[in-house]
């Protein structure tokens, strides 16, 4: 039995649907065993046979837990198969027009280079607006 890491980066759970979503999915469809949890939690990525890595973006960069996640992590994560996510882009139509052709960071795609991630994907966030502070 394979265990996959899908970790995540998310300031108002969008990203963190996002990455349950894809857990689920993956569990429906096999019989691995799947951990969905922060970057923040995650101390060693040994025990796992593949990582799926995602983050909100802001500002065309992913939030400093997740680009330092994949830094510290990047010869182990070179070693397995690993997926990456970014979500932010709101609104209608395709993500990737929404930020005009940008998919992934730009400080970070020498470190995802290295890593040869199988995909990279770029998901619609969700703008979560908190009534209290706002009233």
């Amino acid at each position: 039995m394979s265990h996959i890491l899908v970790a995540y980066a998310s300031k108002h759970n969008s990203t963190a649907e996002i990455a349950n979503a894809i857990g689920e999915v993956i569990q429906e469809s096999n019989t691995s065993q799947i951990a969905i949890v922060p970057v923040e939690t995650v101390e060693d990525i040994t025990p796992y046979d593949a990582v799926i890595l995602g983050s909100a973006v802001y500002a065309g960069q992913w939030q400093s837990n997740a680009a330092d996640f994949l830094k510290k992590h990047e010869t182990e994560l070179a070693n397995r198969p690993v997926w990456l996510f970014s979500s932010g882009p709101i609104g209608e139509g395709d993500p990737k027009d929404l930020l005009k052709g940008w998919t992934f960071p730009d400080a970070l795609k020498p470190v995802a280079e290295r890593i040869k991630p199988r995909d990279i994907a770029l998901f619609h966030g969700n703008l979560w607006i908190n009534e209290k502070e706002n009233a």
